[in-house]
């Protein structure tokens, strides 16, 4: 089980409070000791920079995300249960370290590390990922699947924003983040605590759709949908218009799509990756080291190298070959890189 919080273990540094001015979000103090520097999450997740240096025991004028919520918000509760389970997992590769959370004034705030861009970003900006980069992230991904499942959560809302990549040393290593619709796996039968939670509908199990709650399976079905959009740019129900009876009408067009259909174009791993973890009962353990190692295979055959050179990386270098600074969407290595912002409908 995750860890309780005691607010009261941070020292008082209120000679350091910081007006924190966001949109949505006026006149909020907090006892953080940092300054917001930026914003790129509908006004609730910050980047702030330290002022003390005590506080956290880290590097002097380090960034960190802040999740903010009011306390008169009807959300604090998975505010709080993320908080938990963020710090349950706080060390382990691939997941963002826990600083800090607690209440100061009418705002509760969540404190992590500060990550990079997400895989929705960098897909924006390079137009698109190669084989190579989708199956690099693909090995990263399942294995952070496999540590919260061992853990005893389930993530319950895999999509491309909620995957990140580190900033400096870190950059190449992929995160996973947003613990907020986060479940206990109950042991005896392999499925939420809480039952049925809403998701992403776009990265929905079928399962799922079916009222079912989530499972290990589950999950690894939704980060299949997110590895075939990365890999192949759609899914079949992604570009839906119809504002009436658009959940009922991507349920059934996931349903009815075959696998064959679904991973049209893409190798045959796919295909395979899919048939298997549809068909996972809740009280199986899936096989992340086979699924790992078939897209390993899948890498090296198709003569891949192992240089952890992203499409992202490539490209920048490209831009600075030609004589010219990257473009402003680049993805930088502090953090501050400005990135497209895009709707994946």
């Amino acid at each position: 089980m995750a860890k309780e919080h005691d607010a009261c273990e941070m020292a008082d540094i209120r000679e350091y409070e910081l007006t924190v001015s966001l949109p949505n979000v006026t006149n909020v103090w907090t006892n953080l000791s940092q300054l917001c520097t930026a914003s790129w999450d509908t006004g609730n997740l910050i980047s702030c920079r330290l002022k003390n240096t005590a506080t956290f025991d880290i590097e002097k004028k380090q960034d960190v995300a802040v999740k903010l919520r009011p306390t008169s918000g009807s959300n604090v509760a998975q505010l709080d249960s993320e908080a938990m389970v963020i710090d349950d997992l706080s060390g382990t590769i691939g997941m963002p370290r826990f600083l800090w959370y607690g209440q100061e004034r009418d705002h509760f705030a969540l404190v992590q590390e500060l990550l990079g861009p997400s895989l929705h970003d960098l897909y924006d900006y390079c137009g698109g990922f190669s084989l190579k980069t989708v199956l690099m992230i693909a090995r990263q991904a399942i294995r952070r699947l496999k540590h919260i499942h061992d853990r005893g959560y389930l993530h319950g809302d895999l999509k491309p924003d909620n995957f990140l990549f580190g900033i400096g040393k870190k950059a190449d290593v992929l995160y996973l983040i947003d613990f907020g619709l986060c479940q206990d796996m109950d042991s005896t039968t392999g499925l939420a605590v809480a039952g049925h939670t809403p998701c992403t509908l776009r990265f929905a199990s079928l399962k799922h759709d079916k009222g079912q709650p989530q499972s290990r399976g589950g999950d690894l079905e939704s980060l299949g949908y997110v590895l075939i959009l990365i890999a192949s740019g759609h899914l079949p129900w992604s570009n839906l218009e119809a504002e009436k009876d658009r959940v009922r009408l991507i349920k059934r067009m996931r349903a009815r799509t075959s696998i064959e259909d679904l991973c049209q174009g893409l190798p045959e791993e796919f295909k395979i990756y899919m048939e298997y973890v549809r068909g996972l009962e809740p009280l199986d353990k899936p096989a992340y080291g086979l699924l790992r190692r078939m897209f390993n295979r899948l890498f090296l055959v198709s003569g891949f190298q192992h240089d952890k050179m992203f499409d992202w990386k490539q490209q920048s270098a490209d831009e600075r070959l030609k004589g010219r600074a990257p473009s402003t969407a680049a993805p930088s290595d502090d953090g501050t890189g400005q990135l497209q912002q895009s709707l994946w409908t």
